[in-house]
């Protein structure tokens, strides 16, 4: 059957429809470039997450018309799919795909770029920064070179080689002018100090986030790792202290008080045992609570 026999017109005029586009300029479209359609239908589909649906016209393309300007595309949005649905397996087999079918497509850095981040899901961690450090090689653009030395530093702080993490991710802080990776990186670094048990320097690193002046979509992580950190040491009052300047940076800081509830159990539960009082029936919680809002019981 002939692609655009599968395709129905009136499905085109619903969508269009849908999309707020002329009927006239998606006929015109569909006459005139069929691969197109299909690939703008498969895009409709996929930001519906109607996925199979999306994935249907996306192979179909590819199998009907392979020498299309989006026929390369189509795989690697078939690709994306299966990787935000966290299926690695087929996803990698999807991007290899990619340049199996493709080998001179844009695509091959995003292609890359991804296949790394599915070894590392799956634990593959050297055939990760093989990837990484090939495609580092030969990519001859400044910003490119930045985003992969950033991925191969997580790559790091995952396989728990902190120690390698920590001088690429200081190179990435260095650069000026500053670099979009700037927040980001300086965010791995403070998760390489905590993970190796330096939580004093990686203190210091969650603290400049914290106070920084500009946004930084890291910053919350960063509150919630300063307390945290307090907890590993066992410093329950600098954990509370952490916390409650959580709130006043950010009110609305729904993992503090997630975090609150925990740390306030052990701590009720601790000091029902340390009284010889049974832990099941304890009121400590309640008035940490009280405590931590300034009620009467707390003082």
């Amino acid at each position: 059957m002939c692609i655009r026999d599968r395709v129905d017109e009136k499905q085109i005029l619903l969508i269009s429809k849908t999309e707020q586009e002329s009927k006239e300029q998606v006929l015109k479209m569909y006459l005139n470039n069929i691969s197109e359609a299909y690939y703008w239908i498969g895009n409709y589909y996929k930001k519906r997450n109607m996925l199979n649906e999306a994935i249907y016209y996306f192979r179909q393309l590819h199998e009907d018309i392979p020498d299309s300007e989006y026929a390369d595309n189509a795989l690697f949005e078939i690709s994306e799919i299966y990787f935000k649905e966290g299926k690695w397996d087929t996803a990698l087999l999807q991007y290899y795909s990619v340049i199996d079918n493709y080998p001179r497509t844009d695509l091959y850095k995003n292609v890359y770029m991804r296949l790394g981040k599915i070894y590392r899901k799956q634990g593959r961690f050297a055939k990760a920064m093989d990837i990484y450090t090939d495609l580092k090689n030969v990519s001859k653009n400044d910003e490119e070179r930045t985003a992969i030395s950033l991925e191969i530093a997580k790559t790091y702080i995952e396989s728990g080689e902190y120690e390698k993490a920590i001088p690429i991710l200081s190179g990435i802080l260095k650069i000026e002018p500053k670099t979009k990776f700037y927040d980001e990186a300086q965010y791995y670094l403070g998760c390489a100090f905590f993970r190796k048990g330096d939580y004093e320097t990686a203190r210091m690193v969650f603290r400049a986030i914290r106070d920084g002046y500009s946004f930084n979509p890291f910053r919350d992580d960063a509150l919630y790792a300063i307390a945290e950190s307090y907890y590993k040491e066992k410093d329950f009052v600098g954990c509370i202290e952490a916390i409650d300047s959580a709130k006043r940076y950010y009110p609305e800081y729904i993992e503090a008080d997630r975090f609150l509830i925990i740390l306030g159990d052990w701590i009720s539960y601790y000091l029902a045992l340390l009284n010889r009082v049974d832990p099941t029936e304890i009121r400590e919680i309640d008035i940490l609570k009280e405590s931590l809002r300034g009620g009467k019981s707390g003082k």
